[in-house]
């Protein structure tokens, strides 16, 4: 009774306070909402304003009519929008007639209005409408009030870029090179919301021809503060999501492309191939009218099959990153692991080097697009440059996207796992006979470690190459044949994986050699032997994690390598393990493993391993030339290997022809002082942690 008294009281003490907090949220909520229709506000009054402008010079019925079908349009998108709760109808109807009544003033012969003072007024409320808008979208992403992510367009650009179509429609003859201009600006819109930056140079040769050629060319004198309002409301929110929002190229790619259905991405394929053809076709046409066709039009058709087949290339790239994307979306979906990472998945699925030995095509498609334009240049018409102006930023988004995931991915690993139970080996008596209670641990422990080591390669999209467990011991031979096989594994695409992981748990001497069936030992220099006969000369590393009572004497021969790209993890058992073993402890051999291994997959480390009262010490040591280790690089082969399996086969010539050896970097000087210094980190000052670039990292404690 006194408990439930002292809640009762407690509750009417704070019911001021909670219902002054309840109206403070409820009032900065109402005014955040208040102050982001301001613009939009202003925008209709500029609308307005230039609508009984244009009415009161001309005295168009038409213009009448759509002003009152305007108003009545606004109260129902008012209505919808607060009384009814229905956002997205009353937004989408608001949208659409906003990009028409703007598309309506913009491209409206303005020079009977130009110097009326409602006309003034109407330019300089753009202008307002525009710099509150400018202030508002600055305000929300540094305070982080909404969450900016529109998708690739946004509904309200796509909507108000259809409504300019319209209005552009409803001015004049012109109207298709009007819907042509306004594809090519929502395109540079959605180029900059998948964080395409040379799209922005693209962004400003378009405004840029616009005024001194386009509108010239189509005898229009629109307004410019009308079209600079509509295209600023929708540029500067993507141009500030360059640097503002934190998702990745990759990331936004993700969000918006590759999660759309299969048929959806594929079809937008063919939609941008026909887009290219229909290019070439008229900027060919319009070359026959030159006063020196004779001359221009064969060079067109010479620079026009080198564009034709690079673009037939740079379809086929991107239909087989479609089909890639598709698998990873099967196997993110199917993993349903919340940490999994979708950039892991694709780095797994070897996207890294399709996308380094696919970039180069993209780039030179790219440049022929351009070289195509500058033959046409002299006969050009308003079709053909918003035309090259819708192409152009759907080309350079995904030479952007081509470039990221050669640059941002990690590599391709494969790992293999020999797990060997513990049968307290001691050198100078031989194999010692455990109890029965030792030996049901001794199993149980192995298994736990079979099943943890399977889940890591998992986890991090590993190339699982084997988990063995035997039971009976490891022979020479055996070991031999399933290691040399195991260097010699290569990607699906030909070129042999980034790093190589080897896992060994299991009997060793006190040299740290492993210790296999019929008194036989595993020497590292003989294990080296075998990897510098296969992947000697690849560029490759190999990752020893070793769980063992005596590895970590190996840790110290893998100092003195010079020329082998090699690391080891392993650990150092503070209290003797093989003794703990037969007593039941549970920080025995193994104990390593499972701390790694949970460190690695984000979960909690059931071992203190960084306290003084720790059973073990992990290390890890690496050869002197690790730091200079670089994920593979296509070679000449690899490019023509590549190009020969997935391309068309009449392009080969001219991909082989394309496949010119790289020039040296002009900054070799500084490449070469930058790898002296990271030598010179991890010789003196190694960290703590070495992240591997596929998910996991190498730690010392």
């Amino acid at each position: 009774m006194v408990l439930n008294f002292n809640r009762l009281k407690y509750c009417i003490a704070h019911l001021p306070e909670i219902i002054m907090t309840h109206v403070k949220d409820l009032r900065a909520q109402l005014t955040l909402q208040n102050v982001q229709y301001i613009p939009e506000v202003v925008l209709l009054v500029a609308i307005g304003l230039g609508l009984y402008t244009q009415w009161s010079v001309t005295q168009d019925t038409v213009l009448s009519f759509i002003s009152i079908t305007a108003l009545f349009v606004f109260a129902v998108s008012c209505a919808l929008r607060y009384y009814c709760g229905m956002q997205r109808a009353g937004g989408a109807l608001f949208h659409i007639w906003v990009g028409c009544l703007v598309g309506i003033l913009a491209f409206s012969d303005s020079s009977d209005v130009e110097y009326i003072t409602t006309q003034e007024a109407m330019e300089a409320l753009f202008l307002t409408s525009l710099a509150l808008g400018a202030c508002w979208h600055i305000l929300t992403r540094l305070l982080k009030l909404t969450d900016p992510h529109p998708g690739l367009l946004g509904s309200a650009a796509g909507l108000e870029g259809i409504g300019l179509m319209v209005g552009g429609m409803v001015v004049g003859e012109s109207f298709p090179a009007l819907i042509l201009m306004t594809l090519a600006f929502m395109t540079h819109v959605a180029a900059l919301r998948l964080k395409s930056t040379p799209v922005l140079v693209s962004l400003t040769a378009f405004v840029v021809v616009s005024i001194m050629y386009l509108f010239p060319e189509l005898s229009l004198s629109p307004n410019i503060y009308a079209l600079v309002c509509i295209a600023g409301r929708h540029t500067l929110p993507a141009i500030l999501d360059l640097y503002l929002l934190g998702r990745s190229m990759l990331e936004r790619w993700q969000m918006t492309v590759f999660t759309l259905p299969r048929m959806v991405r594929h079809l937008s394929l063919l939609v941008v191939l026909a887009l290219n053809i229909a290019l070439g076709i008229i900027i060919g046409s319009s070359t026959t009218q030159h006063k020196e066709w004779f001359v221009v039009f064969p060079l067109f058709l010479a620079v026009a099959v080198v564009w034709l087949l690079l673009h037939l290339a740079f379809f086929a790239a991107c239909w087989q990153l479609m089909g890639k994307v598709t698998a990873c979306n099967a196997a993110h979906s199917s993993l349903g692991e919340p940490a999994q990472s979708y950039q892991r998945i694709m780095a797994a699925r070897g996207l890294r080097h399709f996308g380094l030995v696919t970039q180069r095509l993209i780039c030179l498609s790219l440049t022929s697009t351009l070289a195509l334009l500058a033959l046409g240049w002299e006969t050009r018409t308003p079709y053909s440059l918003a035309l090259l102006f819708t192409v152009l930023p759907l080309e350079a988004a995904t030479l952007s996207l081509f470039w990221e995931l050669g640059e941002k991915l990690g590599g391709t690993c494969t790992a293999y796992a020999v797990i060997s139970p513990l049968t307290s080996l001691r050198p100078e008596d031989g194999a010692t006979l455990l109890s029965a209670g030792a030996v049901q641990e001794m199993t149980t422990r192995t298994m736990m470690m079979l099943t943890q080591i399977q889940h890591f390669f998992a986890f991090h999209m590993l190339n699982n190459f084997g988990c063995d467990l035997s039971t009976s011991g490891v022979s020479m031979d055996s070991l031999r044949n399933k290691l040399s096989s195991f260097f010699e594994q290569r990607t699906a695409e030909g070129p042999r994986y980034d790093t190589y992981l080897l896992y060994f748990c299991g009997d060793v001497f006190e040299s740290g050699d492993w210790a296999l069936s019929d008194n036989k030992r595993l020497t590292l220099d003989t294990l080296l032997e075998w990897w510098d006969a296969k992947n000697g000369t690849s560029g490759a590393r190999l990752i020893l994690v070793l769980d063992s009572t005596h590895s970590f004497k190996w840790a110290q021969e893998i100092k003195q390598l010079q020329d082998i790209f090699c690391a080891v993890q392993t650990c150092r058992y503070i209290r003797r393990p093989d003794a703990e073993v037969e007593g039941g402890s549970g920080n025995g051999v193994g104990t390593f493993t499972r701390a790694f291994l949970q460190y690695n997959t984000g979960q909690e480390i059931s071992v203190d391993w960084t306290g003084k009262q720790r059973p073990l010490r992990a290390i890890y040591t690496t050869s002197r030339c690790w730091s200079d280790f670089t994920f593979h690089q296509p070679t000449r082969d690899d490019y023509r290997h590549y190009w020969d399996s997935n391309f068309p086969r009449f392009t080969r010539p001219l991909l082989r022809a394309l496949n010119i050896p790289g020039v040296g970097s002009l900054f070799c000087c500084c490449t070469c002082f930058g790898r002296w210094l990271r030598r010179l980190q991890m010789t003196c000052l190694p960290p703590r942690e070495i992240d591997t670039g596929h998910g996991f990292k190498l730690i010392k404690s």
